[in-house]
C-alpha cells in the first residue's frame, strides 16, 4: 500500500514512540497507570515555504497543497526545469517515467484540482505586439500553469522560420513562438491580417501546442496551404489587429 508523505511522517512518529516505550524509557507507578518520560517526537510540516506563485495562488498552495508542492521544491529540476519554464511542459516532466514526472504530476494535479480558482494568474505582456516587455529581445510566451510573461532573451535569438527549441537554445525572439511540429519560430497572430501571405492557425493544440486561459485567443501565422505544415515565413507590414484577441494585457 501506497501512502503519502504526511502519512509516512505520521506512521513513523508512531512507531518512533512505540520503540522509545519498548526500550525501556518509561516509569510504571503501579500496575494501572503509565506515565512516559520521553521526549516529544516532533513531526514537521513539509516545507513549501517557496513562494513561487503570488497572493492567492501561494495561499491556497500552501494550505491544500503544501506536501505536494514541497516534494517538489525538494528537486532542483522539479522547480527549474519544470514549474518555471515555459508550457507545453518537457517530456522529462510529464511523459517519461521517474521520480521527476511523479513529483511534478503530484503538484500540478493538487493545483489543478484544489488551487485551480486561485491560480489563474494574471498575464504580463501582449505576444502578439510584445507590450508589456523590453525591446532587447526578450520574448512574450506562455508560463507555467498557463499565463504569459516576459523571459530575458538567453544567447542569440532565433528570427522567423529559424529553427528553435521550447525549452533549450535557440529560443525565438520578440514577438515569435516556437512552432510545436516543425520546431521553426513563427509570429503571433491574433487573425489572418497579422500574417502577410500566410494564415492565422488558431487551434491552440497545433499553434502553441498547449491549451490557454479562455479569452486569449491568439495564435501562430502558418503556411496559407495546411499541407505544408509549418509558420509563414513572410510578416505583414504591421500587426493590423494590434493585439485585440489577446483579453489578458493590452496590446498597446
Amino acid at each position: 500500500m501506497r501512502m503519502s508523505s504526511v502519512a509516512m511522517a505520521v506512521a513513523s512518529a508512531s512507531m518512533l514512540g512505540f520503540f522509545l516505550w519498548a526500550s525501556g524509557c518509561s516509569n510504571l507507578s503501579d500496575d494501572c497507570q503509565l506515565n512516559l518520560n520521553c521526549p516529544a517526537v516532533v513531526v514537521e510540516k513539509p516545507n513549501c515555504s517557496k513562494v513561487i506563485f503570488p497572493g492567492d495562488c501561494d495561499a491556497c498552495i500552501q494550505t491544500s497543497c503544501c506536501a505536494e508542492m514541497a516534494a517538489c521544491l525538494a528537486s532542483d529540476d522539479c522547480l527549474e526545469y519544470c514549474t518555471l519554464n515555459v508550457l507545453p511542459s518537457p517530456d522529462q516532466c510529464t511523459s517519461i517515467d521517474g521520480d521527476l514526472r511523479n513529483r511534478f504530476e503530484a503538484s500540478t494535479q493538487c493545483i489543478k484540482t484544489k488551487c485551480a480558482d486561485k491560480c489563474v494568474l494574471p498575464d504580463k505582456c501582449n505576444p502578439v505586439t510584445h507590450n508589456g516587455c523590453p525591446n532587447d529581445g526578450s520574448s512574450c510566451d506562455i508560463a507555467y500553469p498557463g499565463y504569459f510573461a516576459c523571459y530575458s532573451p538567453v544567447g542569440m535569438p532565433a528570427a522567423l522560420c529559424q529553427p528553435c527549441n521550447f525549452h533549450v537554445q535557440p529560443y525565438c525572439g520578440s514577438g515569435l513562438r516556437c512552432h510545436p511540429a516543425t520546431n521553426r519560430c513563427g509570429k503571433y497572430c491574433c487573425n489572418d491580417s497579422d500574417c502577410g501571405t500566410g494564415r492565422c492557425e488558431l487551434n491552440q493544440m497545433l499553434a502553441l501546442g498547449t491549451d490557454l486561459p479562455a479569452g486569449n485567443a491568439v495564435g501562430i501565422c502558418v503556411n496559407m496551404d495546411p499541407m505544408i505544415p509549418g509558420p509563414s515565413c513572410d510578416e505583414a507590414a504591421m500587426t493590423m489587429s494590434g493585439g485585440s484577441c489577446f483579453a489578458g494585457y493590452p496590446g498597446m
